[in-house]
């Protein structure tokens, strides 16, 4: 067997060595390659939203490949924007497909570190790629506790990435979810929310009637359908998602600049070999070289939450503080909401226990429903560290042993107190005390004590028979997706496409 550290010495080696193979070849690169690589995040999402493209294309082998593509993609865009956003006399395809499927394998072997550090590996016959003995899933229950748990993160974000929305039910679910913060808009953005909101429909708009026109006029297949590869085609899509600042300016007025320039990309804010985190996800405009704006309407759109809740959070500490106070009440009326379509209602919210003139904490929800049973909630509304969203085996472990400190400990004490004290708060058995976190967490894999997500505590109260539901059952239940693992001959295509170093 070859040994772990071994492989992952090798493997970072081979990782460097892409990224500045990647670099070179991006600085071979002009202003048309980079337009290339964002149309094919456009096709990306075409296809995620017209599965029956590939009707003989099992889902989970088009969501691994598209998610892993567009990975590839977002990271192509960017050192293409760094190092090759010139002008150009004309279009080098060879080059922009050797961009992103070099770009797909080092995203590949990055996130194979975490498999390799969990299972024992050994190279195949000609060094091109790697076999996972995966024997220890059933032998050691920590390694099958962390594959799980990794596993579970995948699920639950694909979870929502299926959830594509139209533009006015994301703007409707945006302003839900922000209105309560309402305030802070003007003191981080300089606009107010419903400015915020109008500039990104105005642009999504403008954006959309382009592309519209752009169906309509690129060239066609004898099917009826957009010949999608065609030089013509790409060069048309061009023009559509270039956006003159000016025409901006004058339908909101100046003070719309400033929001503006702050979702504009600098170059020289990219750091070359940050696979995990795109900043393209926190500034989605580019700036083409004959000045326009260029706009990707999937990129921009990606922003709109994800730029919002960051700006937030690392915005002056007075923001940031005021932010969390008010998502941590949002975070309970969602659970309140959640358990009320079960027949739940409150009873009570921050509910302290005392043991003498000792405070234990408090119960963020008390719930009951018709039948008499009461739900006790403790509510987490944690960002996930990012290592761990990214399956670091020692930033996991570490999260697993200050969680066990810092939440379960808490909650066994409170447990405990309640056994004999219970009635004193006016709650009478049968009664069950959980945790609801935001994020999937290492601790549900490990604790006696279910800790769930939000679709998981739906899953939950869905059980008419809840007593011995095991958190397994549970997590069956949320995601009820038994297809989720590839076939031999899936792994296969991805590894003649380039996209993994997997064999098995």
């Amino acid at each position: 067997m070859k040994e772990k550290n071994v492989a992952l010495e090798e493997l970072e080696v081979e990782i460097n060595k892409d990224i500045h193979e990647l670099i070179s070849t991006s600085k071979n690169c002009t202003a048309t390659e980079l337009y290339y690589l964002i149309y094919l995040i456009r096709l990306s999402r075409t296809f995620r939203v017209n599965p029956d493209t590939y009707p003989n294309t099992r889902p989970a082998y088009m969501n691994v490949l598209l998610s892993s593509w567009e990975e590839a993609l977002k990271y192509s865009v960017q050192l293409v924007y760094k190092y090759g956003n010139k002008p150009s006399k004309g279009f080098n395809h060879t080059i922009a497909t050797m961009m992103h499927k070099k770009a797909a394998l080092v995203n590949s072997k990055f996130d194979s570190r975490s498999l390799i550090k969990l299972f024992e590996v050994e190279a195949s016959e000609d060094q091109r790629y790697l076999n996972l003995d995966t024997s220890l899933l059933y032998k050691n229950a920590d390694v099958k506790s962390l594959f799980n748990y990794f596993l579970r993160i995948e699920l639950d974000n694909n979870f929502h990435k299926g959830s594509l929305q139209r533009l006015k039910d994301l703007i409707l679910h945006f302003r839900k979810e922000f209105s309560p913060a309402s305030k802070l808009f003007e003191r981080e953005f300089g606009v107010s929310i419903d400015v915020y909101i109008h500039f990104y429909e105005f642009v999504c708009n403008l954006l959309t009637k382009k592309l519209t026109e752009f169906e309509k006029k690129a060239p066609k297949l004898p099917n009826g359908r957009i010949a999608v590869m065609q030089k013509e085609t790409i060069y048309m899509f061009i023009f559509h998602i270039m956006i003159d600042e000016k025409d901006i300016i004058k339908k909101m007025g100046r003070k719309i600049q400033p929001l503006i320039q702050r979702l504009i990309l600098d170059p020289t804010e990219i750091i070359d070999d940050q696979l995990q985190f795109h900043q393209l996800t926190r500034k989605p405009i580019l700036k083409a070289v004959t000045g326009e704006l260029i706009i990707s309407p999937d990129l921009f759109l990606d922003s709109l939450f994800t730029n919002t809740h960051y700006s937030f959070l690392q915005g002056s500490k007075k923001i940031c503080d005021c932010y969390q106070s008010i998502t941590s009440d949002s975070f309970l009326t969602q659970i309140e909401a959640i358990t009320r379509k079960f027949g739940y209602t409150l009873l009570h919210t921050n509910l302290e226990l005392y043991e003498g003139k000792v405070q234990l904490g408090d119960l963020d929800l008390v719930l009951k429903n018709k039948s008499g049973h009461t739900l006790i909630i403790e509510a987490k509304r944690h960002a996930l560290p990012m290592q761990v969203y990214f399956k670091d085996m020692e930033a996991t472990q570490k999260r697993l042993n200050d969680l066990k400190k810092k939440w379960e400990s808490k909650v066994t004490r409170r447990i405990e107190h309640l056994k004999e004290k219970h009635f004193a708060y006016g709650i009478k058995e049968p009664y069950t005390y959980i945790i609801v976190s935001l994020n999937p967490e290492i601790l549900s894999h490990h604790s006696d004590i279910l800790c769930l997500t939000l679709n998981e505590l739906e899953s939950y109260l869905s059980i008419e028979d809840k007593k011995g539901t095991s958190f397994n059952e549970i997590v069956e239940i949320t995601y009820n997706n038994n297809d989720w693992h590839l076939s031999e001959a899936e792994l296969k295509q991805l590894r003649v496409d380039g996209m993994t170093i997997l064999c098995k």
